[in-house]
């Protein structure tokens, strides 16, 4: 709806386009479209910033939406509730039937008491959970209104509640809890507070105070030392911390300029075949082939973002099956051929023909063989010459990429595999990337139980080696 708004728009129809937004707005928050809170908030402040309300729709934005209220409740089951409900459900037997139990999730005021149970006769083929969330902080300050934890009578007897950290629940300050008082622990309820009761005018006050000023010089020892041990590793953190921000930053810069080159070739050929319409075929065939393969590379781009994200969340799966690889690489290699040649590069390859079927993921050895080649390339200022050779050597294959570009010092050759790491060599200083590719190789490689090696020097180029078992994981030998 809203790409129908700005056609609209650019056909002059303002009112139409109004319409189509506000619509689009009245449906956001009424629940039409099923979406996550990050989405539902990114579009609804999409459209509050391209349209002006009447009074009747300002008067909408100002009151809660029942929808919004949902997405966050959901949001705080998937990431506080689902996770460690998942983790105790998985510890059971086998066939062991689950009984009601509750549990801690979150930290802090902000941390949730979950009590569960097991909901029956809903479907005989899963079984479905029903339970009650409290929050922490409310139950503190609402739930235990009604208990007397904060109050002292004549007799000196002291009935209180605290937390791990000495507090008293329900004011949040600081308990002085004398010595001899009796603490019970709500195990049935598993709150992280105690009851304490105790009374103030039994024991020895001097020797208490005796007692509390030696605890006092000792603590303030261990405080002196936790301090000095704290301001140690938050400097260190901190400049984790800063490295970590300045590389994604950078990675983010770089994958911005590197998706710009294809979108604006895209649309330079787009607008060129829209304008115009008396081009011969052999321009139109060649701005055709210039937008596929400019399409093509931007999918790469995105591949390798996507493919990185799943590998860091652990979700990242191939799909192994037979197949030739040396089609596979010849194939690739075409693919890529009008890049490499578009920049002046001489190919020489070498892919043999004897190598028996194996069991390999084909679309992650393509990523493996693009990534390389897109090295060689962005890598290869002066002598631009790239080689791939595949070849069968005992039970493996090996496939090679070399190049004749700026190469890289041999105390690089492990870092390089680094994410978001480049080579810092002067003379490849222009090249951009961003810092996964070889990344993404290497997982690659030691997913199908290879290994790869690297030799380079600098000023004389590189060479990768990918050495791939003939049979695939899990496949047992003939």
């Amino acid at each position: 709806m809203i790409q129908l708004a700005e056609i609209r728009r650019r056909q002059g129809d303002e009112e139409g386009r109004e319409c189509l937004l506000l619509e689009a707005y009245r449906g956001l928050r009424g629940g039409q479209w099923p979406c996550n809170l990050a989405t539902y908030r990114f579009f609804l402040a999409e459209i509050e910033a391209a349209v002006e309300f009447p009074p009747e729709i300002q008067a909408l934005r100002g009151r809660p939406s029942g929808f919004e209220g949902d997405l966050a409740f959901a949001e705080i089951l998937q990431r506080e509730v689902v996770p460690p409900l998942r983790e105790r459900l998985g510890l059971g037997l086998p066939g062991e039937k689950a009984s009601p139990a509750r549990f801690l999730t979150g930290s802090g005021p902000s941390g949730f008491l979950i009590a569960f149970r097991p909901l029956e006769n809903i479907s005989p083929a899963r079984t479905y959970y029903g339970g009650y969330g409290w929050e922490l902080g409310a139950l503190a300050k609402q739930g235990l209104a009604g208990l007397a934890i904060s109050a002292e009578d004549a007799s000196g007897r002291i009935l209180r509640i605290i937390d791990d950290g000495g507090r008293d629940v329900r004011s949040g300050d600081l308990s002085d809890i004398p010595q001899g008082a009796l603490a019970l622990s709500l195990r049935r309820y598993p709150l992280p507070w105690r009851f304490v009761f105790a009374s103030s005018g039994l024991g020895d006050l001097s020797r208490t105070a005796a007692r509390e000023n030696l605890l006092y010089a000792l603590l303030l020892g261990v405080i002196g030392v936790l301090m000095a041990l704290g301001a140690f590793l938050l400097a260190r953190d901190i400049s984790r911390e800063a490295e970590a921000t300045r590389l994604k930053t950078e990675f983010v810069q770089t994958i911005s300029h590197e998706l710009k080159t294809p979108l604006t070739l895209i649309r330079l050929y787009g607008e060129t075949l829209q304008r115009q319409p008396a081009l011969g075929d052999k321009e139109r065939l060649g701005a055709y082939e210039i937008i596929t393969k400019e399409s093509e590379r931007l999918s790469h781009l995105i591949n390798n973002v996507l493919d990185f994200s799943r590998i860091e969340m652990g979700r990242k799966e191939f799909a192994f099956r037979p197949g030739d690889l040396a089609e596979t690489v010849r194939a690739t290699l075409e693919s890529y051929r009008y890049h490499l040649e578009k920049k002046g590069f001489a190919i020489k390859d070498e892919i043999a023909s004897d190598l028996p079927e194996s069991t390999f993921d084909s679309e992650a050895v393509a990523s493996v063989l693009v990534n390389l080649l897109s090295n060689a390339m962005k890598f290869s200022p002066g002598t631009k010459e790239v080689g791939v050779r595949l070849r069968r050597d005992g039970g493996e294959a090996v496939l090679k990429v070399e190049d004749k570009g700026v190469g890289f010092p041999p105390g690089e050759a492990e870092r390089i595999f680094q994410k978001f790491y480049r080579v810092s060599s002067k003379a490849g200083a222009g090249a951009t990337g961003s810092g996964l590719g070889l990344t993404i190789v290497k997982h690659i490689v030691e997913a199908h139980r290879g290994r790869i090696e690297v030799r380079s020097e600098p000023g004389k180029g590189s060479l990768f080696a990918v050495y791939l078992p003939l049979r695939g994981p899990g496949e047992e030998a003939r």
